[in-house]
């Protein structure tokens, strides 16, 4: 089963900061009862945030929490119309933002995903394309052969 699911992948023209964007993004979680604490996660992410910044360069963040608040692995991403400053590694502003919920006994799973996104997200082309897409679904169906794929 793919972590990504409709209504968890939404193109958004602009958030006024990084905690807009994490509290609609962990909502949307909230919504598809990923979560069973909108709160208590968005605290554990928060504190993730203030250990290290998950912004990791090239217009991307990955922000993540492993929180008693996720009753399961499950990803929201954000594609942005205009850049959001992150605080990144490389200082330039994001455009995609993908969060992960794990929750405590999530186990190794959570760790290749990670590993598969930031591949996935180093190739410019696959860049491009999630920036380029014009609809949600198109943004989903890119991530979801990307899972599959395995590239």
């Amino acid at each position: 089963m793919s972590v990504f699911e409709p209504g968890l992948v939404r193109r958004i023209p602009l958030f006024g900061d990084k905690a807009e964007c994490l509290k609609r993004m962990v909502g949307w979680l909230h919504e598809k009862k990923a979560l069973d604490s909108r709160r208590a996660f968005l605290q554990d992410l928060m504190a993730r945030e203030r250990i290290m910044p998950t912004g990791v360069g090239r217009g991307v963040a990955m922000p993540h929490a492993r929180s008693a608040a996720a009753q399961r692995f499950c990803v929201a991403v954000c594609v942005l119309e205009q850049p959001l400053d992150w605080q990144s590694l490389d200082g330039k502003p994001v455009r995609i933002v993908i969060l992960a919920a794990v929750p405590n006994d999530a186990g190794d799973r959570y760790m290749r995903f990670m590993q598969q996104v930031s591949e996935f997200c180093r190739h410019e082309e696959n860049r491009k394309a999630l920036l380029l897409a014009e609809t949600d679904d198109t943004t989903l169906d890119i991530l979801t052969r990307m899972e599959t794929d395995k590239r």
